[in-house]
């Protein structure tokens, strides 16, 4: 009632009536408001629940890409994902360390970002209009396996294979956004060695051929070109066996059929035709793959090698021929070879040398003191002086001494000569021994012979300008070799100007006019008498008529001439008897 407005007329019933009205009103309301509330904590726990649901959801995505980061992160491959716009969405680990780090979603995509420039194989430089990601961008098409060269920033160059495709992205909004997926693969090494085989291939000397077991050439290098003479025209239009000898043709067959069973490295030679009508020997080393019916051939050119082994085989043949005939002809003369080694000590000799001495050709070559042994003890210090000699010097040395060999007496000649090294030592020595006993023999027979007729024997050798007397000669003069310098001194000395000039028209005769020798002449002695020399010889020519040598024999006819003298008077005396006989 105290609700009721005041100056309002209310009697009792419109009291209660508005007080009713009143409290209905209030509960009413009250229904409403309750209501009310109830509505709206449904709708409440419906936005908790939705708020949940959709965190969850958020969850799910986060932990999703959460996993295929890793996953991008642990992949082999290099992988970059590029917007519509040409930046950059993502990098993974290998693309980073390939071209560096990249700032990824902030900007544009630039080249210099990551690498330099980017080149096709053949070494050109690609535009970047031509770069794969961006021809996946423009024409929609995917690429795949391009192979496609980078400069790092650091100017290294990097060969990479690259993929690309197109994929679309819908999940931030109702218009999908076009981006590229692009993976590659780092093929430097593959590449460097492509290039270096390449290389190989084209530089080698050695010959190299790729052909299939049908005999169709698919590659050959420079090397064979050049060496054939054909052009690669050739190759591509003619088989294998067109080029090989036909004589040669079933080795090459043979060897083709081995690696069809699967037998790899087959090595032969045969005589490869060249465009100029002669051939080639090659050698040829050839593997294959049944499987690809592939024959990989490596070949080399050894023509000028075998004729150089045939050379060396005939000339170790001949030298062979050489040695067995100087083995021959030192057992026919009895001449053995040595040579000694004065660095080494090592001291090689010849068989016949072995046969000389009564020994084996199996034994041990005698030191210096097991020789000594051999010698006569009358001539061991003379052979010991000339041992020093032709060790000190390069000069020829001749020496003849005896030998006790098996209790018998042996005469040996040894020719022998020092060689210099580059120091200008001797280090080596070498000669000849030759056993001269039958010589010696003969020649002493010949002396008592020569001795008892009186004969001496000279030579004059014109190479070498000397004159030789054996001992007969100084003896017909009265005269001793040792007291002149030589044969030529002592001849001058025993012969007076009128005699020489006699003797040296004789020998100009026979050199010039090829006449014999054959005078007689007068020897003034020192001591004053007078002996009478008959002179013999001739002049020994080389095979064209020049004169080396003059040889002959002087014979004391002193005797003859005075008993041809006394012969003469008593003649003389006995024609006068008889005219005075008669005359009385």
């Amino acid at each position: 009632a105290n609700f009721i407005p005041s100056g309002i007329p209310v009697n009792s019933m419109a009291k209660l009536n508005f007080i009713g009205a009143f409290v209905i009103t209030g509960i009413f309301f009250m229904i409403f408001v309750r209501t009310t509330n109830r509505h709206r904590l449904a709708s409440i726990k419906s936005a908790e629940d939705a708020a949940a649901s959709t965190l969850k959801m958020l969850r799910v995505k986060t932990e999703s890409e959460r996993k295929l980061k890793m996953i991008v992160e642990s992949m082999q491959e290099g992988l970059v994902i590029i917007g519509s716009a040409g930046q950059v969405l993502e990098v993974n680990k290998v693309a980073r360390e390939m071209g560096g780090e990249v700032e990824v979603g902030s900007k544009s995509y630039e080249l210099d970002d990551y690498v330099q420039k980017f080149f096709w194989p053949d070494g050109r430089e690609m535009l970047p209009q031509d770069l794969p990601a961006v021809q996946v961008l423009m024409n929609g098409q995917a690429i795949s396996g391009q192979v496609v060269a980078f400069d790092q920033r650091n100017g290294d160059r990097r060969w990479m294979r690259v993929s690309a495709a197109l994929f679309y992205d819908s999940s931030e909004s109702d218009q999908p956004e076009r981006m590229v997926l692009s993976t590659f693969t780092d093929i430097t090494d593959l590449v460097l060695a492509q290039k270096e085989l390449e290389e190989f291939f084209s530089l080698t000397s050695d010959f190299m051929a790729v052909a299939d077991i049908t005999h169709h050439f698919k590659r050959v290098n420079p090397s064979l070109i050049r060496s054939l003479g054909y052009d690669q025209s050739f190759y591509r239009e003619n088989l294998t066996l067109s080029i090989v000898h036909p004589d040669d043709v079933n080795l090459v067959d043979e060897a083709i059929n081995k690696i069809k069973m699967g037998h790899d490295n087959q090595v032969f030679e045969i005589r490869m035709l060249t465009k100029s009508g002669d051939h080639r020997l090659v050698s040829w080393a050839v593997n294959g793959n049944p499987e690809t019916s592939t024959i990989f051939a490596t070949g080399r050119d050894i023509t000028s090698e075998r004729e150089i082994q045939d050379r060396a085989r005939k000339i170790n043949e001949e030298n062979q021929a050489l040695a067995t005939l100087l083995e021959e002809t030192q057992r026919v003369a009895k001449i053995g070879s040595w040579f000694l080694d004065l660095k080494t000590n090592v001291n090689t000799w010849s068989s016949q040398m072995f046969a000389i001495f009564g020994l084996e050709s199996s034994d041990r070559v005698p030191d210096i003191e097991a020789y000594q042994a051999f010698i006569h003890p009358e001539d061991l210090s003379r052979w010991q002086s000339d041992l020093q000699l032709y060790m000190s010097d390069d000069l020829v040395h001749k020496l003849r001494y005896r030998c006790i060999l098996k209790d018998k007496l042996t005469w040996v000649e040894c020719i022998a000569q020092g060689h210099r090294g580059v120091d200008g030592s001797i280090e080596t020595v070498s000669g000849t021994v030759q056993d001269i006993t039958e010589q010696v023999e003969t020649d002493q027979k010949h002396a008592f012979v020569l001795d008892a007729l009186g004969i001496g024997i000279w030579e004059h050798n014109f190479e070498t300008k000397s004159v030789q007397w054996d001992s007969r000669m100084y003896e017909m003069y009265g005269i001793k070799a040792e007291d002149f310098k030589d044969a030529s001194d002592a001849w001058s000395h025993v012969l007076t100007e009128e005699t020489q000039q006699i003797v040296i028209k004789s020998f100009e005769a026979a050199i010039y006019e090829n006449k014999e020798i054959d005078i007689t002449f007068e020897a003034r002695l020192r001591s004053g008498e007078t002996r009478y020399m008959w002179s013999r010889g001739t002049v020994v020519r080389d095979g064209h008529g020049v004169p080396k040598r003059m040889m002959g024999i002087n014979w004391d006819k002193s005797k003859e001439v005075e008993l041809e003298k006394s012969l003469l008077i008593e003649r003389a005396k006995m024609i006068n008897s008889s005219k005075m006989a008669t005359l009385g």
